[in-house]
């Protein structure tokens, strides 16, 4: 089942400020993902997986969420 990453971070319970603390970026920045996940890197998927409980593959991503750092 495919879910947004703002379901997945709400269901976990984190706020934008604390999952962006554990990803040592700003709110603003980590806000920006969840808007448009194209602008993640593939290691922030993995880790906003992990945080969260949710499959990379069951986090919706645009066909095109390439962008790799």
């Amino acid at each position: 089942m495919q879910v947004t990453i703002k379901a997945a971070r709400v269901t976990a319970g984190f706020t934008q400020g604390s999952i962006a603390k554990r990803l040592k970026m700003d709110r603003g920045t980590y806000a920006k993902i969840e808007k448009d996940p194209r602008r993640a890197t593939v290691g922030q998927i993995g880790e906003i997986s992990r945080l969260t409980g949710v499959s990379v593959t069951d986090l919706f991503l645009p066909f095109d969420s390439t962008n790799v750092e």
